[in-house]
């Protein structure tokens, strides 16, 4: 079962593609499908952790 759970959600706006995460604490999950996006949001996890 999935429970579903309200976390701040932020926009980033890099190079024309907007990326959306969700702030898991710890967990970054990002949502977006644009390998540009992916690599932008892997840094971001890694700059959070």
């Amino acid at each position: 079962m999935i429970k579903s759970y309200q976390f701040s959600i932020a926009h980033l706006v890099e190079g024309g593609h907007t990326i959306s995460f969700l702030d898991l604490g710890h967990r970054v999950t990002a949502i977006d499908e644009d390998l540009k996006a992916q690599e932008i949001a892997k840094d971001l996890r890694a700059t959070i952790q």
